[in-house]
């Protein structure tokens, strides 16, 4: 029997939560489901932890991919690609979700034919450890694909923490890999397969159940990572993608010039801990020099019109 979801795991470092994580999925009162689990490289026990963990009281059908160390983009992709699911749920292992997770998705597709993204509430977890309500741009149940897109541009007032049509992510990576061809770990790939996803969608539902996003201060995210300048390429991709209609082309333009800006801050703030610097200021240097300065600053707001002429003029070397 094929299950009609595939929650998506990619595990790296992830021995502390591996444990948290599988119980959140035993706990689940629907337990239909299949689980992917893909070791991206990792170096500690991991996947050990993870077959212990699996070894009793499991209900749900579930794989093990290993792959070299490529990236969490790259592992969600692996699963994505080996799951024969109808739709995709991405969770990452440090997070939790609520009981009702899988069974509130059923709900909702039970009822509504056709559609493309199911997407949860989620409390995000700060630095004292308290979980604040992620607040979406609009409070309406049936969101649009075209609203969708334009909030998550130059700051995300809706997330990508949802379940989508296997078939869409697949379209989206497709149309990714004319842009990033080489399929390079550009460090937050799978920000601009959300916003494509949304772009692919039509039918866009949210649901009661509720994603906690867990403070994990040497999570991927939160920890200094060598390419996480490479982003600047992704905000170049999603300025040209999203170039042709006027209002997503502001938003898209003032996410370029924003992301510069925070990895030249970024890399100041942690030049003791980067060891490939050069190649930090040559991405900012170049970068910059791609910009068409005349044209951005007639389209641009005020804000990163001053950003943008404040780049144009220090010198980054």
């Amino acid at each position: 029997m094929i299950n009609l979801i595939t929650v998506i795991i990619p595990l790296y470092n992830n021995e502390k939560h591996i444990s948290t994580c599988v119980e959140a999925l035993k706990n689940q009162t629907d337990q239909n489901f299949e689980v992917i689990f893909i070791d991206d490289g990792s170096p500690d026990n991991v996947i050990e932890k993870l077959e212990y963990c699996l070894k009793s009281d499991i209900k749900f059908s579930y794989k093990i991919f290993r792959q070299k160390n490529e990236g969490a983009a790259r592992a969600r992709k692996k699963g994505i690609e080996n799951s024969l699911s109808q739709y995709i749920m991405l969770y990452d292992c440090d997070d939790v979700i609520s009981k009702d997770y899988i069974s509130e998705f059923f709900r909702i597709i039970k009822n509504n034919e056709e559609v493309d993204i199911v997407i949860p509430n989620v409390k995000m977890q700060n630095e004292k450890m308290e979980f604040i309500d992620f607040k979406f741009y609009s409070d309406d149940i049936y969101l649009s694909s075209e609203d969708c897109l334009l909030n998550s541009l130059n700051g995300w007032d809706v997330h990508t923490w949802f379940i989508c049509k296997k078939d869409i992510f697949i379209k989206s990576y497709i149309y990714y890999e004319i842009f990033n061809f080489d399929n390079i770990n550009y460090h937050n790939n799978d920000e601009v397969i959300g916003r494509l996803n949304f772009m692919n969608s039509k039918k866009i539902i949210r649901s009661n159940a509720e994603y906690f996003y867990c403070y994990n201060p040497i999570s991927a995210t939160k920890s200094v990572n060598s390419i996480k300048y490479l982003m600047i390429r992704n905000a170049f991709i999603i300025d040209e993608i999203f170039s042709n209609k006027l209002e997503l082309q502001l938003r898209a333009k003032s996410e370029l010039i924003s992301v510069i800006w925070w990895i030249l801050i970024y890399m100041n703030r942690n030049k003791s801990q980067i060891k490939n610097l050069v190649e930090w200021k040559k991405e900012i240097k170049d970068s910059i020099s791609k910009i068409n300065y005349i044209k951005f600053m007639r389209i641009l707001e005020l804000k990163e019109k001053i950003k943008l002429t404040i780049l144009k003029l220090i010198p980054i070397f």
